[in-house]
Formats: structure tokens, C-alpha cells, sequence
């Protein structure tokens, strides 16, 4: 299996990757879903060959064999319907590999569900690779066929799982410990939340900006520079709270939030545009964990989009959950929650910003993504 650059302009180079067995498949999952699964089945979706890539990732709770029937059934509906989202924005999916993780796996834990799944699949005509068990260095092969099941389970390749994590690592990509992990890197310091008074300052000075039409379009623009200058910082840079509350405040403005992601997401060549979108979810990261109230939903909303388009779903989720929790009316975060579990790839955001202008992104008579 190969994880292959796009070679559609504005796509992000993807890293190539070898995977030769069963083994190099599980060490492959952490990376593809962002975090180590646990108790959890994780399907790869493959495009067809000969140049075949990871079209899509989708991952699941564990339900185990004792789970209510309608419990299974609303799972098994979510992902067909999923599914069949995806093929409507035209994603090739030709072949799936089902991964089920969890300490009794053994057991062949889930087994309802994974049958439901392999069903699922077939229906739709989508070639069905490997179905597997696995604890942390074992692997059992769910019986899809009438060969016998080995009790013992096979050890899994150390060297080939090196392999593909070499290979993912010298690519950038990189995976947290857990999901927790994740959630905790936006939360931030009594120290470092950015203070009321910078926040209300902020606004003042936006209001004395913003008078006249000019005048709200040359704040727009300096905030629109300062954004994508502070998310070019490598190392990312702490602003003080005086400049984070200002920049919180500016991605709540659609006229400076949709310009920084056409610059992010548009415009950028495929090799330029996975460091871009790096550094940009560092710095965006920093700028949420920061700001508290209603005021962080801009931030880890437009910190949501950046993840998604980087490919990192799991991540894109837990900041749209943030973004929303802060403010249940934010209409980005809300978009890009529903997206990721819809089975939309992200390439069709940047293809919308795409058939715009930054003019017209600038423009308040432009209507796009999440005004």
C-alpha cells in the first residue's frame, strides 16, 4: 500500500509510505488517525492501484459483543451513511482494511459490528483487504473466510513496523499518545490566559479602526498580515496578551479569517503547503489554548479547519468541539465538525475558497465558506 502526492496544484504533498504486511498496516493506523486507538476499529480506505493512496480514515468506539442491537445498528448506519457521503463527493474508494484494537483482542472483540461492516462494504462493491485484532504486539485475523483462525495469533514484525514509522516520522507526521493528549493542548496556564481588559481593549480599538468602510478595511488587512506573520513563526512565538486578544478577535471577522486560510490552503505549492498548515495549527493552537469565553470559538474553530485540511480529523473534531463549547452559534466550528464525519475530503474546502479571488474574499459583498 503507498500513501501517494496528489498531483492536483493546491493539494499538500503526501508522505509515501511502504506497508508489505499485516504489521506494517497497525504501526501505519496511530499515524492516520492521529492519535493510538484504543478499544477502537479504524477503517483504511484505499483508492485503486496502481498508485493506490489512503483515501480516507474513518475510526470508531469498540462496542462490544454484548452492545444493543440498536446501538450497532446506529453505528453501522453513521458509517454507511458516511460511506456513501463520501462517494458523493467523488472519493475512489476501492478497498478497505478493518483494524480493531483493544487488550482482548484475542477474542475477536466487536465481532457484531465488524461483520455488520464487512457487509456494509460489500454492498457498496468496496474490496475488502485486511480484517484484524490487535493488542500492542500481537495480531488475530477476523474469520472473513473458511480458513481457520490461529488461536496463538501472529507476533507482530517489529522491523517492518520501524519501517513505516521511519518513514512517517521523516515525513512530518507525527501522532499523540491518546485522545486526551490531544485535548490538553488546548488548555492553557492561569499565567498565560489572555487577560479582560486586553480583550476589551482589543475591541475598542477595533471600533476606533473600523468608523469608516477605509478604515475597517485597513484593519482588516493589518490583522489579515499580522495572522499569517505570527502563523509563519518557526519557532511559533507567544504574542503578548495585548496582540492575541487582537488576534482572536480579528478571526471572528469572515473578511480576515477567509483571506489567512485562501493564503493557507490556496495558494501555497503541494511541498510548501503541509509545512505551512504545521506551523499555522502550532501557532493557532497556542492562540486558542489562551483566550477563554466565547472569545476562543474563532480561534479553535479556524484551528479546526487547519487541522482538517493537514489531515489530522481526530484533532480538527476535538477543536471544533472546543470552538463550539466556547460558543454554540460559531458557524465555522460547526461546519467543520459536520464535515469530518461526513466522509467530505478535505481538498473540496480549499476547492471552494479556490473559485474565489482574495479580492473577493476581502470583499463584505462576498459570501463563502462560513460568513
Amino acid at each position: 500500500m503507498a500513501d501517494t502526492a496528489s498531483s492536483r496544484p493546491g493539494r499538500p504533498a503526501s508522505p509515501t509510505i511502504r506497508v508489505r504486511s499485516a504489521s506494517g498496516l497497525v504501526a501505519c493506523a496511530p499515524y492516520l488517525v492521529g492519535f493510538t486507538p484504543h478499544d477502537s476499529v479504524v477503517v483504511v480506505f484505499l483508492t485503486r492501484p496502481p498508485d493506490r493512496q489512503v483515501a480516507v480514515t474513518l475510526r470508531i468506539d469498540l462496542l462490544g459483543d454484548d452492545a444493543k442491537p440498536a446501538d450497532r445498528h446506529q453505528v453501522l448506519a453513521h458509517l454507511a451513511e458516511s460511506l456513501d457521503r463520501a462517494a458523493g463527493f467523488g472519493v475512489d474508494l476501492d478497498q478497505a482494511h478493518v483494524l480493531v484494537f483493544s487488550e482482548d483482542a484475542a477474542e475477536l472483540p466487536g465481532s457484531a459490528v465488524v461483520m455488520g461492516l464487512l457487509e456494509i462494504l460489500r454492498e457498496r462493491g468496496i474490496a475488502i483487504g485486511e480484517v484484524l485484532a490487535t493488542t500492542a504486539d500481537r495480531i488475530w485475523s477476523y474469520p472473513t473466510s473458511d480458513a481457520p483462525v490461529s488461536a496463538a495469533g501472529e507476533v507482530i514484525d517489529q522491523s517492518e513496523a520501524l519501517g513505516v514509522a521511519f518513514e512517517m516520522v521523516s515525513s512530518g507526521v507525527g501522532f499523540a499518545a491518546d485522545r486526551g493528549v490531544l485535548e490538553s493542548w488546548l488548555s492553557a496556564g492561569v499565567d498565560d490566559v489572555v487577560s479582560q481588559a486586553d480583550l476589551d481593549a482589543a475591541r475598542r480599538n477595533r471600533r476606533s479602526a473600523c468608523k469608516t468602510s477605509a478604515g475597517a478595511a485597513r484593519w482588516r488587512r493589518a490583522m489579515e498580515e499580522a495572522v499569517v506573520a505570527g502563523m509563519a513563526s518557526d519557532p511559533p512565538v507567544a504574542p503578548a496578551s495585548a496582540d492575541a486578544a487582537a488576534w482572536a478577535l480579528a478571526l471572528a471577522d469572515a473578511r480576515v479569517r477567509e483571506p489567512v486560510m485562501y493564503r493557507l490552503f490556496v495558494e501555497p505549492s503541494p511541498r510548501c503547503r503541509r509545512e505551512r498548515l504545521a506551523r499555522a495549527r502550532s501557532w493557532l493552537c497556542g492562540l486558542a489554548a489562551r483566550v477563554t469565553g466565547p472569545d476562543a470559538a474563532p480561534a479553535a474553530a479556524t484551528l479546526a479547519a487547519v487541522a482538517w485540511q493537514g489531515g489530522d480529523g481526530a484533532f480538527a473534531r476535538i477543536a471544533a468541539d472546543h470552538a463550539l463549547r466556547a460558543d454554540p452559534a460559531n458557524r465555522l466550528a460547526a461546519l467543520i465538525g459536520a464535515a469530518c464525519v461526513s466522509g467530505m475530503p478535505p481538498a473540496t474546502w480549499a476547492d471552494v475558497l479556490a473559485t474565489f479571488s482574495l479580492a473577493e474574499l476581502r470583499d463584505d459583498r462576498t459570501e463563502a465558506l462560513a460568513g
